[in-house]
């Protein structure tokens, strides 16, 4: 009875993960072969969008006219906002590792890995609007934030300290395009692109 009961939580959760794994679209037999590939670059566009990654321009082939201009816009405002973000985030990494204990700085291209990476994790976490929690869980940021918990260079993550006043709105202005740009995929998707 219990092999039995077993075997069958088994095939269950099997055919459970099966159908998680399976793709979201395979399932519309009207759709042509290139409306489905068309949903699929879709979906992976809109993954991207997602993680703040830059889409490449021969993927905008895929989507509807009006949404390839969005992303377009997007993919600007992307780099534009990275950019100012990595010169923000160098300021803090900067203060950090180097004002704190009067250390003779290298040259910009001799820091230490972890100058790169923290910047890294920093301008990118910065084009989300949550980025405190983001810094605050990334195992890498967590703890410089933890160290300097209670003293000014403790509050870097937050909004208000790393954000230059003119970034303010044009991360606002940003977050918007985002979210147009997600109502835009999920409009997309209702109308098999």
């Amino acid at each position: 009875m219990k092999k039995r009961l077993s075997a069958l939580l088994l095939a269950a959760m099997i055919l459970s993960l099966a159908a998680c794994a399976a793709p979201e679209h395979s399932d519309d037999s009207s759709l042509t072969a290139n409306q489905r590939y068309a949903l699929e670059k879709l979906d992976q566009v809109n993954d991207m969008v997602l993680t703040r990654e830059t889409v490449p321009s021969d993927c905008l082939r895929y989507l509807p006219d009006d949404l390839a201009e969005l992303v377009e816009e997007y993919n600007d405002q992307t780099g534009n906002l990275r950019i100012r973000f990595t010169a923000n985030a160098r300021r803090v990494v900067h203060s950090l590792l180097y004002d704190l204990e009067d250390r003779t700085e290298p040259l910009v291209y001799e820091y230490p890995q972890v100058y790169y990476d923290w910047v890294g994790r920093i301008s990118h976490y910065a084009l989300f609007e949550n980025f405190t929690e983001l810094c605050e869980n990334d195992p890498s940021l967590s703890f410089p934030l933890y160290v300097e918990g209670g003293g000014s260079y403790g509050m870097w993550a937050l909004p208000s300290h790393f954000y230059d006043d003119r970034d303010v709105q044009e991360l606002q202005d940003y977050l918007r395009l985002v979210e147009q740009l997600l109502d835009a995929f999920d409009a997309a998707r209702e109308t098999k692109v």
